[in-house]
This record gives structure tokens, sequence and C-alpha cells, in this order.
């Protein structure tokens, strides 16, 4: 009897054993399969990506002043001009990419004329597209190098050209380097905090527009416009006929 408890006491230390080495294998296996996920993203991650930027984007903007405004949001054409939009808008947001592709060029051309001082308040997560908040970061940094408003057009391009994956960490990386932006400066830029105190503020704002709903909302000398071409095109012409 005793021999028989021996043999059954044996057996099972043996299985335990096993189950002890499968257990070890099992968490080597995945390790191993966490090693080799993370050096495939990080080689992904650091190729540069397909970031076109077209001619237009470039020279567009060319002549047209560009400046901030005392909260550090971006402002394109003369900062007196008779009719201030704004744009509250955001990277990832769907609507504001059609509404860049509609309403912006309008609001360009006039700025262009002196008629209209256009300003961008960026924030992030009112869309689906994911590094919303990267994207507007990026931009930002650009602005330090008076790149924001061909940076902003780069992006919502890519946005229409790439969908979900518009603004990888390695496509925003590389629009620098199309534009001809300093990297080192830029770098510096998106180590520090402050293009998040900027999108801060730009979210402060926000809360306190009276009417705000979402991105795209558009103010023209302050009143909340619907975001289409027609009405904030009738607004702008209403304000420049009164003034």
């Amino acid at each position: 009897m005793s021999s028989d408890r021996s043999r059954t006491r044996d057996r099972r230390r043996a299985r335990e054993r096993q189950s002890r080495r499968n257990r070890q294998m099992l968490l080597m296996g995945a390790g191993v399969a966490v090693a080799v996920i993370a050096v495939v993203l990080l080689v992904l991650t650091s190729q540069p990506a397909q970031a076109p930027v077209s001619e237009e984007t470039v020279a567009i903007y060319g002549d047209i002043p560009q400046s901030v405004t005392e909260d550090g949001f971006p402002l394109l054409g003369n900062a007196d001009a008779p009719v201030q939009v704004s744009e509250i808008s955001s990277f990832d947001c769907p609507h504001c990419g059609t509404f860049y592709q509609t309403v912006t060029p309008m609001l360009v051309s006039r700025a262009r004329a002196g008629e209209v001082a256009f300003t961008y308040i960026p924030l992030f997560g009112t869309g689906g597209i994911p590094n919303g908040q990267g994207a507007a970061r990026a931009a930002l940094c650009a602005g330090e190098q008076d790149a924001f408003w061909m940076y902003h057009s780069a992006l919502f391009d890519w946005q229409q050209s790439f969908g979900n994956q518009a603004y990888a960490s390695n496509r925003l990386r590389s629009g620098i380097d199309n534009l001809d932006i300093d990297s080192g400066a830029w770098d510096a830029c998106m180590s520090s905090d402050r293009p998040d105190a900027i999108l801060l503020e730009a979210n402060t704002q926000a809360s306190r527009t009276e009417g705000f709903r979402g991105t795209p909302t558009v103010l023209v000398n302050g009143q909340r416009v619907e975001a289409t071409l027609e009405l904030v095109e009738a607004a702008i012409v209403a304000a420049l006929t009164s003034g």
C-alpha cells in the first residue's frame, strides 16, 4: 500500500513539473511574440511615410500676412481686417475636412484681399480619426516657423487621402521634411508644453462660445454662422456692407 501511495505521489509530482515546464514555455513564447511585435511596430513607425504636399499648398499662403492671436491661435490675413472669422476646428473631424475643401478657399481668397482675418482655433478629439492631438500639436509647432497654414492644408489633404492612417506619427514627421521645416526646432517644440497650452486655451474658448455644438463652428464678427459656403460668405458680405 505504501508503495502505491509513493508511485501516485511521484506521478503527481511529475505532472506538476511538466505543467510548470509547459507554463514556462508558454510564457517564453508569449514574450518572444511580444518582442517580435514590438520590433515590427518600431520598424513600421520609424520608416518615412508618404506625406505628399502639393505645390499649391506651398504657394497659396505666400502673399498673405500670417500671425497669431494673443492666445496663440494661428491667424491668416491682416489682423485689423474689417471682418473677423474664427473657425473652431479639429483635424480629426471629417466635417472639418469638408469645410476645408468647400469654404476655406473662399476665406483664403478674402484674407488675401484684406477683407477677412481668419483665425483657426484648434481642438482635437471631436472626430474619429486617430491622433488628432498629435496632428494639432504638429501644426502648431510648424506655426512657430510660419508654416502653420501650409501644414494645416497638408493635414486635411492627408485626411482625404489616407483616412484613419492620416496622422500616423511618421507621416507627421515626413510632412515636416516635405515642407522644409527645421526638424530640430520642430522637435524641440513637440517636446515642450507650448502647443498643449494653446490647445487647452482653445478648449476653454470653445466651451465658452455660445451655441458651440461641435466642430466646425464658425464665428463671423463674433456671431455663430452655419458652416456652409453659402451662409459663411453671405455673413461676410453682410458684414462688409454694413461696415
